[in-house]
């Protein structure tokens, strides 16, 4: 190991990670502790059990400085598990990664300045912590500024929230720590556009007030159910209702008008009618509401929000068993699609190629569907002929076998090619005609106009084969899949355009061929 009284370094800039299960202050020189370290370039410095990586800054130049910057990451699992340094910077990009098994976690400690302005905070959990808790990550003399917090590791449930403080306290006097919280949750159906206010963990949480917010032609006043025209009683609403922005105050309760209007959920739902517009939504695109409330103390507090229903999703669906490691495709959407080509794609190679693993759609027997050269890295299909293009109609599936390694990384990603929707055809039924006129006349003025009746006019009498191409990015979920059970129906070839994936080159010999698996979900 670099080492401290010799000015030695340790940078770990390669990309790879490097384990620490041992007190590297029982090391002497002139093996080590090393009197500064360096982690970038998405290295990763990960102490683990009951390691405690140490700095020594007796050195006459360095000082125990440690430097986290450009995704290097500095990763604490377990109670037991800590890291020490004179001064200590996440800023520039890098990242504090705490895996957090228990009631106490490790922790940062920092005899000096931590900078934490520039960096992100990603914790995890390999346990199932009860609201509220809290954890101490780091001590320090002072902490500059804040780490942006990602919780997509933390496979938080509904109306759970992390946040982060700084507060007093500790051997140097300064805390950074991390608490959960139960807040309030909104539930969205994006295909009915229903939305429910609840307490998810059945924690009792009073509200005062509370807004919800989103893109402009989101939200639908009209068909909002206020708390105003619920409960009246001081209930009011704030501002004028938009089609971005709905709010509810409480004021002051008649006839005395000595308390402040409040409602309290632990169990059981509270609706606020159908505020949500679904047809906000063209294919590709998912919801983006956001919801605050104000709590008994006066606090904002950000809620938590969730999407049931096709369109929670709205693109191509692939959902995996982490367990079994099958898959499906799914048309998530309420929008009928060509689909022309696919490709899930895993950087570290946890996808399954072979026979008896994918379930391919060539080898499903499905007629002029080819499978790109695969392998664990990537699997691919192409549709060379418009002919032989598949429709996928709202919630249709296709069972794709085991193609995921149920011990490998969770990194799979899905790209497709699609016919996108015929402009004009507003009940996406691949054509436009007199159907989609009714749609556009019970529409008009709310969230079709004249402009769209125009452009109904200008492609009457298209199809399908008329539609354009469109790349796009699809949606990975890892969960229980069920059933996958085969639907009566198969979906019958459309005619679209030429599938332009790009050159790929193709395998010469097919793979063992079984039985078309279609599913249908709702």
């Amino acid at each position: 190991m670099p080492t401290g009284s010799f000015d030695e370094v340790a940078n770990i800039s390669n990309g790879g990670t490097v384990i620490v299960n041992s007190n590297l202050a029982a090391i002497t020189p002139p093996d080590g502790p090393a009197g500064a370290v360096n982690v970038t370039n998405n290295s990763r410095l990960s102490v683990t059990g009951s390691g405690a990586f140490v700095l020594d800054d007796s050195g006459p130049n360095v000082n125990g400085t440690a430097t986290f910057s450009g995704g290097g990451t500095l990763a604490l699992t377990g109670a037991a598990a800590s890291f020490s340094a004179q001064t200590a910077s996440f800023a520039g990009g890098g990242v504090y990664a705490p895996a957090i098994n228990g009631a106490s976690h490790g922790l940062v400690s920092v005899n000096g300045t931590l900078n934490l302005n520039g960096g992100t905070l990603r914790p995890s959990f390999g346990f199932t912590p009860s609201v509220p808790q809290g954890w101490v990550l780091a001590d320090a003399v002072s902490i500059d500024g804040a780490l942006a917090l990602d919780t997509s590791a933390a496979g938080l449930a509904f109306g759970r929230r992390l946040e982060t403080s700084v507060v007093n306290g500790g051997a140097h006097g300064r805390q950074l720590r991390l608490d959960l919280k139960a807040v309030l949750g909104l539930t969205v159906n994006a295909d009915t556009g229903a939305a429910t206010l609840s307490s998810p963990t059945g924690a009792a949480i009073t509200f005062t007030g509370y807004g919800i917010s989103g893109p402009a032609g989101s939200l639908k006043p009209a068909t909002w159910s206020s708390l105003t025209t619920q409960l009246g009683g001081g209930w009011n609403v704030a501002g004028t209702p938009s089609t971005s922005s709905l709010n509810e105050l409480g004021g002051p309760v008649p006839p005395g008008n000595t308390t402040q209007a409040n409602l309290t959920l632990s169990s059981g739902t509270r609706s606020l009618g159908t505020p949500f517009d679904p047809a906000s939504l063209p294919f590709g695109v998912a919801p983006s509401l956001q919801f605050q409330y104000v709590n008994a103390a006066g606090q904002v507090v950000v809620g938590d929000v969730q999407y049931t229903g096709l369109k929670a999703v709205n693109s191509l669906l692939l959902t995996v068993d982490p367990t079994s490691g099958q898959a499906k495709l799914t048309n998530s959407s309420q929008t009928t699609i060509s689909l022309q080509g696919y490709s899930i794609l895993s950087a570290s190679g946890s996808l399954k190629p072979a026979n008896g693993s994918w379930n391919s759609l060539q080898d499903q027997g499905r007629p002029g569907v080819d499978e790109a050269n695969a392998t664990s890295t990537h699997l691919s299909e192409l549709i060379p002929l418009k002919a032989n293009s598949i429709t996928l109609t709202p919630g249709q599936s296709f069972a794709m076998g085991g193609l995921f390694n149920a011990a490998g990384t969770r990194d799979l990603k899905l790209q497709f090619q699609y016919a996108a929707p015929l402009a004009g055809d507003f009940n996406n039924d691949g054509s436009v005609n007199q159907a989609d006129l009714t749609v556009w006349k019970s529409q008009f003025g709310t969230t079709l106009t004249g402009a769209d009746f125009l452009t109904w006019q200008r492609n009457f009498g298209a199809t399908s084969s008329a539609a354009g191409t469109a790349i796009a990015n699809g949606v990975v979920k890892y969960e229980t899949i069920a059933s996958l059970a085969a639907a009566s129906a198969v979906p019958e070839p459309s005619g679209l355009a030429l599938l332009a994936l790009g050159a790929v080159a193709m395998v010469a010999n097919r793979r063992r061929a079984s039985a078309l698996t279609v599913t249908s979900v709702r």
